[in-house]
């Protein structure tokens, strides 16, 4: 009985990342003279052979996919995460300078008064 061997090659790239996989297979023969009954056998097992791989292919799939989703569920923790922060940094930007402000609002009132009370404090002491 004589076994084929095939041999795939796939590369995968994506800005910047790539990967690079290599598959290799047999396949049964039926032999040199072959009758109906190896080459029947022969049928059954390379139909057995294929049955693994896909089962092989879906579990490899089924996991890169579950690993993708995990990555992309951080993904999007982390980002929300971040915006979250970067909410509280310009609410705190914009609305946490306010008692800043009333402070410098009460400053410029008594200013504006002691500006127009030197000239009344001159006549008095003067």
């Amino acid at each position: 009985m004589r076994r084929n061997v095939v041999i795939q090659a796939t590369s995968f790239g994506s800005l910047g990342t790539g990967s690079t996989r290599a598959w290799a297979y047999g396949t049964h023969g039926a032999g040199e003279n072959p009758t109906t009954e190896s080459r029947l056998n022969a049928l059954e097992k390379n139909i057995g052979s294929i049955h693994e791989r896909i089962n092989q292919g879906r579990a490899e799939t089924d996991k890169e996919l579950a690993d993708l989703c995990s990555t992309i569920r951080s993904e999007s923790s982390t980002r929300q995460s971040e915006d979250t922060s970067i909410r509280a940094q310009l609410e705190s930007t914009g609305t946490g300078g306010v008692h800043i402000s009333a402070i410098g609002a009460a400053w410029l009132f008594f200013g504006v008064i002691l500006s127009t009370a030197g000239v009344e404090i001159a006549k008095l002491i003067g």
